[in-house]
């Protein structure tokens, strides 16, 4: 068995994509490892950049797109590494982050997954730590606008220090082998986000320690591959987070967060709709057409 399997599932993300494995080959490696491109059936081309271009890559080409959690158990059921990282393709690796959080891992057995420090395309800190969801942390987010206190976002985080967390940031995680096998693959039900949310809370429940390990530093450019449909991922978000809602809690708890959920959303339309009055920007007006699109599935559901 090989060190370390790297995972990418592509859709639609050619020219990021490009810049993501080029990073990643620059990167120190002290341990043996294998890149695996999952390509959603993108439109643009990317399998065959990745054949012509990176020809050392282990493609697998699906005809439609099998979504992300789904594409990713493919490429972890034909990869062989005792480690496998999950990697988006909009991100770039610094300072040999890989081989850093591969090192890190390998000296502490009781942590099954592991996410580096993110930061956006302009060089700010991402948050990508986060509380699994509670009724107060949707009460605080979403009814009373508050980001942070009792929200899924850590209060006053330090992200200099490593720290077990309940959730990481999905857009880099890497994982132990042992703990896949012990705790399951991801869950297809989730076609996108919410995904790691449900691996980490399965891992944790199963003894795992979820850590944020700063040492290793990777750039998110976030939404590379859904920037064009972004009503319907906006709409996949709240509709991943109901499916964990379901799963993870009682019928009763499970239906008052998604009154929570559906209340914030309605909210914030209303809000919207009076704060456009008075000041009808672009940004302000996106908002309101997300929110309204959000709106809408909740009243056909």
């Amino acid at each position: 068995m090989i060190d370390l399997s790297i995972i990418i599932v592509n859709w639609n993300s050619k020219d990021v994509l490009k810049d993501c494995l080029n990073s990643i080959y620059k990167s120190r490696f002290n341990s043996e490892y294998e890149i695996l491109v999952v390509d959603n059936g993108s439109s643009d081309n990317s399998a065959e950049v990745i054949e012509k271009q990176f020809p050392h890559v282990r493609l697998i080409k699906n005809k439609e797109n099998a979504g992300y959690a789904q594409a990713n158990n493919q490429a972890i059921g034909e990869s062989k590494g005792r480690y496998v990282l999950l990697l988006n393709p909009d991100t770039i690796i610094l300072n040999n982050a890989i081989e850093k959080m591969v090192d890190f891992l390998s000296k502490n057995k009781d942590i099954g997954i592991l996410g580096p420090k993110i930061f956006r395309r302009d060089g700010s800190l991402q948050i990508s730590c986060y509380r699994f969801y509670s009724l107060s942390s949707l009460f605080s987010t979403k009814i009373l606008f508050t980001r942070f206190g009792k929200g899924w976002f850590y209060k006053n985080f330090d992200y200099n220090q490593t720290k077990e967390v309940d959730v990481v940031a999905g857009a880099c995680l890497l994982i132990k082998r042992e703990m896949i096998k012990n705790v399951g693959l991801l869950d297809e039900r989730f076609f996108m986000y919410s995904e790691e949310a449900d691996w980490c809370f399965r891992a944790k429940k199963s003894g795992w320690k979820v850590v944020f390990y700063p040492e290793a530093e990777i750039i998110h450019l976030i939404g590379a591959s859904s920037e064009n449909i972004q009503e319907e991922m906006d709409v996949e978000a709240y509709r991943s987070q109901t499916k964990f809602f379901n799963k993870h809690f009682s019928k009763k708890k499970a239906k008052a967060m998604k009154t929570l959920l559906f209340a914030g959303v309605l909210l914030r339309v209303i809000v919207l709709n009076f704060l456009i009055c008075f000041k009808p920007t672009k940004d302000n007006k996106r908002r309101l057409q997300k929110y309204r699109t959000v709106l809408k599935w909740y009243l056909k559901h």
